[in-house]
């Protein structure tokens, strides 16, 4: 296997997470008899234009510190952008320059930290895995019950993952064509909810999810509401471990694009509540769970929902 770190604006994570992958090499070299790495990607990505001089600085440091890593062991190579273009793009790209089946790679960024267990639940995995399909890591619960160790889920917190090849096609596809798309998403996107809500909830739902993973198909750095988007046309979940194989890290630096603290009820215990969609074990649960995060699925959630943003903006 083959990590790709993509790394910004966060040194010590980055030399964190070098520091586990290495680790991670090393004990899986003294179980195996070979490392579990062929080698490890550094990707650096340019500066964003609207970045201030401190954010500069730690930019410039993160270069640095990929080049110095690289010097420092044979299996790191680090890869440098100078145009920012946007995580979607900036993903295309690379993947663009791999010369290795897609699924020897596992893409994440350096505050999601691999374990021992992740990495061999994603060789393992990826043996086997459906071409339109993506593997992840992070679940949003454990599922202890289940005897299987894997389950399905819409909703991650976007661990290390694999992506399959039919579904980094129909990526792209969707990216420079999406009106084509629109009709078979809006039908699989009402068949998918209504396999576990109904109502209020299935119409509150779908009325949001609509319009929020369409955002990947215009937003540049929503790349993973475009891979959603992507999986639902094809009738596809992420496949996922039954419980939590890697860190979270985002809560530890504060210089991350994304927001910085970890949902409330993350890694609880579900009890699993398995339902079959599309012919794959998913948990009704976290399902709802994943859109809830987002959106009110009950009228009394929803109308103090929105006064409450009515009210921030007289603020």
């Amino acid at each position: 296997m083959i990590p790709v770190i993509l790394a910004y604006k966060r040194p010590e994570l980055v030399q964190h997470s070098i520091a586990r992958l290495l680790e991670i090499d090393s004990e899986y070299k003294r179980i195996y008899g070979k490392g579990a790495f062929s080698s490890i990607f550094l990707i650096h990505d340019g500066l964003r234009e609207t970045e201030d001089k401190a954010s500069q600085g730690f930019h410039q440091e993160t270069r640095e510190l990929c080049v110095d890593l690289e010097r420092a062991n044979t299996k790191i190579q680090s890869i440098t952008f100078n145009a920012n273009l946007g995580l979607t793009h900036h993903m295309f790209r690379i993947i663009d320059n791999l010369d290795s089946e897609l699924s020897s790679y596992i893409f994440f960024e350096e505050d999601k930290a691999p374990s021992m267990e992740g990495i061999q639940f994603l060789i393992q995995t990826s043996k086997s895995m459906n071409p339109a399909d993506l593997i992840d890591t992070l679940p949003f619960n454990r599922h202890e019950s289940l005897r299987q160790k894997s389950i399905c889920t819409l909703f991650t917190d976007n661990g290390n993952t694999i992506i399959g090849d039919e579904l980094l096609e129909v990526a792209k596809n969707v990216w420079f064509d999406n009106y084509r798309y629109q009709e078979i998403f809006s039908k699989n996107l009402y068949e998918y909810l209504g396999s576990f809500l109904s109502g209020f909830a299935l119409k509150r739902a779908y009325s949001f999810y609509l319009g929020h993973l369409q955002s990947g198909l215009t937003n540049v750095d929503r790349t993973d509401s475009l891979f959603a988007y992507s999986l639902i046309v094809l009738k596809r979940f992420k496949t996922c471990p039954s419980s939590r194989l890697s860190e979270d890290w985002s809560d530890q630096d504060n210089r991350g694009k994304n927001v910085n603290s970890l949902p409330i009820g993350r890694n609880v215990s579900c009890k699993s509540h398995i339902i079959k969609i599309w012919q794959q074990n998913v948990c009704s649960f976290c399902e709802r769970q994943g859109i809830n995060d987002r959106t009110a699925l009950n009228p009394v959630r929803a109308i103090f929902n929105s006064i409450g943003y009515r009210a921030s903006r007289f603020r």
